[in-house]
């Protein structure tokens, strides 16, 4: 073996041992980076679907009384249940899948025009059956969307959503 050959050899293992270490640092980083993304895109998940079910149930009390006596308090929480929903929007949408963020602004924009429509005594009931509708497709998305391809082992308990 000519005298040159081993010196050659060594300096091709040293750069294929760091191209492997590398590698593996790199992959390490991104599964972190992963793991960390998914926690907050989830606890922005858990937060949507939070705020969207408080406002679909303020104004599904707010139609409830509609019969009884609305009352500017019911009409206020319906309001600001949606300016929290708009605000927490601002804060955090870019975590949210597309999906979620389409669903979530659909729903805040008619659900603004059904609080109107009932507290004018401009009963829509087309408006109502949409909004019913739109508010069980938005919570579905936002629990579906939270992204189950950063950790495959809690993909079978999301499934089940």
């Amino acid at each position: 073996m000519p005298a040159w050959l081993t010196p050659v050899i060594g300096i091709i293992g040293v750069i294929i041992g760091v191209g492997i270490t590398e590698i593996r640092q790199w992959m390490e980083r991104k599964e972190k980076y992963q793991t960390l993304i998914f926690e907050r895109r989830l606890k922005v998940h858990q937060e949507a679907y939070s705020l969207c079910y408080r406002l679909e149930l303020n104004i599904h009390l707010l139609q409830k009384n509609e019969m009884l006596q609305k009352t500017k308090k019911q009409y206020d929480k319906c309001v600001d249940d949606a300016k929290r929903i708009n605000d927490w929007w601002l804060d955090n949408c870019l975590y949210l899948d597309k999906k979620s963020q389409e669903m979530i602004l659909n729903t805040l924009f008619y659900s603004t025009k059904q609080i109107d429509s009932i507290m004018e005594d401009k009963k829509d009931e087309v408006l109502e059956k949409f909004m019913e509708e739109q508010f069980k497709v938005t919570l579905d998305s936002i629990a579906k969307g939270v992204g189950v391809k950063y950790l495959p082992e809690i993909k079978e308990q999301l499934k089940s959503v």
